[in-house]
């Protein structure tokens, strides 16, 4: 009969609580805790309703006998670290915030209460240490980790890093792209390199999202540090037109900065031709024999670029029994422009030539970024076909 009492007793107990919780019902609460002194709980709920109320005082009185009972319980650490924050007792607060990430040291909400705490206090780099812990645990947190940095040490970068001490390569890619949003690219681009150790399917996410967020010099550094490079890799990482002189491999399905060989072309093909080149060892070779869209970019690839400049891009082209009205051409296109001329476009190759050397000259507009460098035919309102061959080589742009 005694056992029945007493559970009898807790389980009222337990329902008077989670009542008086739910409507901030101090006799409610107050029942709870008569009907079981020796239940945590009961007191936890009676705190929560007094803090409700704003009874401080009191709500600190009950998590202390909580934790008399329960002293392992970390939630109730963080609830005691919460009231005495919300009392103004600093000093406490963090007291408590420590012993939950001593009895709970993998909860992540511990460590972030603490850090943010010790920041209030003026202690910085304490506070990074716990708030970094917690991004670790949760690595969501880590933005917000740098926010909280980049406000506390006024944006000044090498302070930011040596806070927040980024070991892995998304906590280096994630500081990266902060200071890139936050105006200082200097900063991000080497830390973009990180991205040559992530997995080839991570990579290519993370490509694709900073293009797709028009962020394309982190896109390039983490393009550049995927690449295979070879004795014949004409640029070192900065910015340039890639594998100008076609001297490397070609990656068909390169989604970032090197040649680009959209699909659906049936009636144009391409190689490299060791055979037939202006310089080096060999060029790009394309067959055509039909229709391919005239309007559409047959090899593309899609360069940076300083808005307002001017720029030379040479190239060499060589041509052979080329048949049509509506010859291939090169183009310069600023793919985030609203007007639909390009930036410059060379005229047609002739049908029949050795290799030639061609120079097209073009100013960037004001807010362009990248550029792409096309080969496309002349337009035609009707049915154009082309045969014949065609071997480019050389591509390089100058900025005056």
């Amino acid at each position: 009969m005694w056992c029945a009492s007493e559970t009898l007793s807790f389980g009222l107990s337990r329902l008077y609580a989670a009542q008086a919780v739910a409507g901030n019902d101090l006799s409610l609460a107050n029942r709870g805790v008569l009907l079981a002194r020796a239940d945590p709980e009961s007191y936890r709920a009676r705190a929560t309703v007094f803090a409700e109320q704003k009874r401080f005082s009191e709500a600190t009185v009950d998590l202390t006998q909580a934790l008399t009972l329960s002293p392992h319980d970390g939630e109730l650490w963080i609830q005691l670290g919460d009231i005495l924050a919300q009392r103004g007792d600093t000093t406490s607060a963090l007291t408590a915030y420590a012993e939950a990430t001593r009895v709970v040291p993998y909860k992540a909400r511990a460590h972030w209460l603490l850090g943010n705490c010790l920041l209030k206090a003026g202690r910085l780099e304490e506070a990074f240490v716990e708030l970094h812990w917690a991004s670790a645990i949760v690595p969501s947190l880590f933005p917000q980790a740098l926010e909280l940095a980049w406000q506390s040490y006024h944006g000044e970068p090498e302070a930011i890093e040596r806070s927040l001490k980024p070991q892995t390569v998304h906590e280096r890619i994630a500081l990266a792209m902060f200071f890139g949003e936050h105006g200082r690219p200097d900063k991000a681009a080497p830390m973009m390199k990180a991205a040559a150790l992530l997995p080839e399917d991570e990579r290519a996410i993370l490509l694709r999202e900073l293009l797709e967020a028009d962020r394309f010099e982190e896109a390039y550094q983490v393009w550049w540090s995927g690449i295979v490079k070879t004795d014949t890799t004409t640029h070192d990482g900065k910015p340039s037109i890639a594998n100008g002189g076609f001297e490397d491999e070609i990656v068909l399905n390169d989604r970032g900065f090197g040649w680009q060989f959209p699909q659906g072309f049936a009636t144009v093909s391409a190689s490299l031709d060791v055979n037939e080149a202006h310089s080096g060892k060999q060029s790009l070779r394309l067959d055509w024999h039909g229709e391919p869209d005239h309007s559409s970019r047959v090899v593309q690839q899609l360069v940076l670029v300083a808005p307002e400049a001017r720029y030379h891009l040479n190239f060499s082209a060589r041509t052979e029994s080329l048949t049509t009205n509506c010859g291939p051409l090169i183009t310069v296109i600023d793919p985030k422009a609203t007007e639909r001329s390009p930036l410059a476009q060379s005229s047609a190759l002739p049908q029949n030539s050795e290799w030639r050397d061609y120079t097209l000259e073009f100013t960037t507009r004001d807010t362009t970024k990248v550029i792409f460098i096309g080969i496309t035919r002349q337009g035609s309102d009707g049915p154009c076909p082309i045969f014949g061959t065609t071997w480019l080589d050389d591509f390089s742009l100058v900025k005056n």
